[in-house]
């Protein structure tokens, strides 16, 4: 959370919903964030807006965004705040960094954990196959990388 918006700096969740990935209809921002130590009441607040008006009869409809789609964002957060019995906290969309840059392979290689000294080893695994000559050779690599960057 960026400074400035009203909601103090840290570590925040931004509320989407809705949507049904295999039709491309993505969840929607809602404006509203939370803290991680209030999301499992903000989730359980929203199951149960949802089991109380959404119709659960018909399996095609039984999803939270053909209640959104009726009421609307406003509404159903109207709804969740009512049951959590106080407000969210709401900032625009400029108020939240940017998420940094996702690489899928970011976890493979050497890394230097807090604890001084140690080093975690991230590997690919085709076909999870990992024989014992190659964890051998991990554990060189580990220990050959750590003296060098002491070095």
């Amino acid at each position: 959370m960026k400074d400035g918006f009203g909601a103090e700096p840290g570590v925040w969740f931004r509320l989407a919903l809705g949507g049904i990935t295999g039709h491309k209809d993505f969840a929607r921002d809602t404006g509203v964030i939370v803290k991680p130590d209030e999301a499992t009441r903000v989730a359980d607040a929203i199951v149960r807006v949802y089991i109380e008006s959404g119709d659960r009869t018909d399996r095609n409809k039984a999803r939270l965004k053909y209640v959104l789609d009726a009421w609307g964002l406003e509404k159903f957060i109207a709804h969740v705040e009512e049951k959590l019995g106080r407000q969210l906290s709401k900032v625009p969309a400029e108020a939240v960094a940017p998420r940094p840059a996702f690489d899928r392979s970011a976890h493979i290689g050497i890394h230097a954990q807090k604890q001084a000294g140690l080093n975690w080893i991230g590997v690919a695994l085709p076909v999870a196959r990992l024989t014992a000559p190659q964890m051998r050779g991990l554990a060189r690599s580990q220990r050959d990388w750590a003296t060098a960057i002491s070095a």
